[in-house]
């Protein structure tokens, strides 16, 4: 029994003594490298990284295709960007044939078919069709570019002023797109109505400025801003018929600053009726003015006192008025008709004060006593409806309606240059059969806005 027990520990140890002599040997000696793996051909290479190349291309035409299938411009949706026509020329029609021939040979079968194009009103090519051939999209570029004839795809956009059929699109054609109104965030909302400039996404170094005759804005990077603004408009007392003018300071939304009286605005203007210039009827004092707009909520307060410095400036000295103070709050809400469009709701209440005064000779002649004459306290309801159209920079088109203190006033403002000149004019219109002795009829005033960005 022995003898197969040492047998079997030589088959376990002498095989262990091996190995460990073996491993004892390669740190004595040094283990020798690991043979080089065989390097492929560079011919290979070459075509592996040109079959790599030539995926990468088949999938971005891929994507391509996948994204002209399933996204649509709004513009072409309404169809109003849009123009075809026939190509009259014939040597412009036959490059274009051969051209998209050498691409589908099946084009062959319509040789002596018109050629219609459609297009953007920019001159981008939509499609390209000879009787049943229709080319569009990345194809029918890819055709184009393929020609001999470099300068191919500019001659066919530009054919369109030679056509003999000038557009066969009815131009009064509309699609019928339904417009999905989406109630806007709150963020959504002050950006595309506050009166900040849209979406300011300026650094400290930048300054934006706009200029008009009611008022001259300042923005200094994202946050600050300051501003000159003539009369009140959230109580309907727009351009100089309130007397007074704004100095404000601007920080996001908030706006704070002090109000100074406004000698001018005597003397009206009926240069252009039925667009008349009233004068104004009240006088100006001076205090202090906070607003702010936070989207759903907002307001402003004004708070002013008439001091003996602004009684040597009156319209009439005997009988003058001058406001007190205003405050209005309301509650807001916005609609998205689409990335450009949007309509706002505001709903609130306002009130001010208007204060009658006058300057009455003293009995014993001696100088003159100030008199006060009463005043009128007004509680109104505050309703303002506002229409906008946004550029990529500033508004395109601006319609209010604003009705506070049975008064209706329309504003609204059109831009004449992009980004630097807009046209706005306000006209106010009193319901009141009675007016008071402080108001106008009406008053109309209209002006060019100048925008600058430095």
């Amino acid at each position: 029994m022995l003898a197969p027990l040492l047998y079997c520990r030589r088959g376990v140890i002498f095989p262990a003594i091996a190995l460990f002599a073996s491993f004892l040997a390669g740190r004595t000696f040094g283990q020798q490298a690991a043979p080089d793996m065989p390097q492929p051909p560079a011919g290979i290479v070459l075509e592996t990284l040109r079959d790599s190349l030539l995926e990468t291309s088949q999938r971005v035409l891929l994507l391509q295709h996948f994204l002209e299938g399933t996204t649509v411009d709004p513009r072409i949706l309404r169809n109003t960007d849009i123009k075809s026509w026939r190509i009259s020329s014939p040597a412009i029609r036959d490059s274009l044939f051969f051209a998209l021939m050498q691409a589908d040979s099946s084009v062959q079968a319509e040789a002596g078919s018109e050629a219609i194009v459609l297009a953007t009103s920019t001159g981008d090519l939509i499609e390209v069709r000879f009787g049943n051939s229709v080319f569009k999209g990345i194809p029918l570029k890819e055709a184009i570019n393929r020609s001999s004839d470099k300068q191919l795809y500019r001659k066919i956009a530009t054919s369109y002023q030679f056509s003999r059929d000038i557009e066969l699109r009815d131009p009064s054609l509309r699609l019928s797109t339904p417009i999905q109104a989406v109630l806007m965030s709150n963020d959504a909302l002050t950006d595309a109505f506050s009166p900040r400039p849209i979406n300011p996404v300026l650094t400290p170094a930048n300054v934006v400025t706009d200029l008009s005759l009611t008022s001259v804005s300042v923005n200094a990077g994202p946050h600050w801003g300051g501003e000159a603004r003539l009369g009140f408009d959230e109580v309907n007392l727009p351009f100089w018929s309130a007397g007074a003018i704004q100095g404000l300071i601007s920080y996001d939304r908030v706006k704070f600053g002090i109000v100074l009286p406004f000698h001018g605005g005597r003397f009206g203007s009926d240069f252009f009726p039925p667009f008349v210039i009233r004068p104004r009827k009240l006088d100006g004092a001076r205090g202090l003015t906070v607003s702010g707009d936070f989207g759903m909520l907002g307001g402003s307060v004004t708070v002013l006192r008439m001091t003996s410095i602004d009684r040597h400036d009156l319209l009439d000295p005997t009988n003058f008025y001058f406001p007190v103070g205003f405050l209005t709050a309301y509650y807001s809400f916005g609609i998205a008709l689409d990335q450009s469009t949007a309509a706002r709701a505001k709903l609130g209440l306002g009130i001010h004060k208007i204060n009658h005064q006058g300057l009455v000779a003293n009995a014993n002649g001696s100088g003159t006593t100030l008199a006060d004459f009463g005043s009128q306290f007004t509680t109104s309801p505050y309703l303002k409806f506002e229409y906008v159209v946004r550029g990529e920079k500033t508004e395109r088109y601006h319609v209010g309606v604003q009705f506070y203190n049975l008064c209706i006033m329309v504003s609204g403002s059109m831009e004449i240059i992009p980004g630097i000149l807009s046209f706005e004019a306000s006209y106010l219109w009193p319901l009141a059969s009675e007016l008071e002795p402080w108001q106008n009829p009406d008053f109309f005033v209209v002006t060019p806005r100048i925008h600058i960005q430095f």
